[in-house]
C-alpha cells in the first residue's frame, strides 16, 4: 500500500535525524493511549486520512492528498516540548520531505502518562503509483 511506503518515509526521517537521537520513534497503529508513565520522549507516526483518486486507465496510478499524525510526546519533568525545542527539530525534520502542509496543534498535558503531547499533522499531495509486492521487503 502506498500510504505504508510513505509512513516509513516520515518515520526513517525522524530516526535519523541527528537532533532527535535521543528520543524514541514508534509507528502507533492505531493511535491508542498506553497507561504507562514516560521515562524519555516518544514522538509516534501514524496514518491520519487520504483523499487518493486512481487517475491511470488500466493501472494503478493514485493522485491526491494524504496525511500522517506526528505525535510527540515529552516527559513533564523536562519541561514542554515548545521549550526544549523538540518541536522545532520535529517540524524541521518533516518539512525536508516536502509536505504541502504542516499543522501543530495546542499542547496537552497528558497526565496519566505524566508528560506533555503535541499533536502535529503533516500533509502531502501529488501522484503516487502503487506499490509492487516487491516494494513490501
Amino acid at each position: 500500500m502506498f500510504l505504508k511506503a510513505e509512513l516509513n518515509r516520515i518515520y526513517d526521517a525522524l530516526r535519523s535525524a541527528q537532533a532527535l537521537e535521543e528520543c524514541s520513534v514508534i509507528k502507533a497503529y492505531p493511535y491508542v493511549k498506553k497507561p504507562t508513565v514516560l521515562k524519555s520522549t516518544v514522538i509516534t507516526v501514524c496514518p491520519a486520512a487520504a483523499d487518493m483518486k486512481n487517475v491511470s486507465l488500466g493501472g494503478e496510478c493514485l493522485f491526491g492528498s494524504y496525511g500522517f499524525y506526528v505525535d510527540v510526546f515529552i516527559p513533564q519533568q523536562e519541561g514542554t516540548p515548545c521549550n526544549n525545542g523538540f518541536i522545532e527539530d520535529v517540524i524541521e525534520v518533516l518539512s525536508q520531505l516536502e509536505p504541502t502542509r504542516i499543522k501543530v496543534f495546542d499542547l496537552k498535558r497528558e497526565d496519566v502518562l505524566n508528560a506533555f503531547n503535541v499533536k502535529c499533522l503533516v500533509e502531502f499531495s501529488g501522484e503516487a503509483e502503487a506499490e509492487t509486492e516487491d516494494d513490501n521487503g
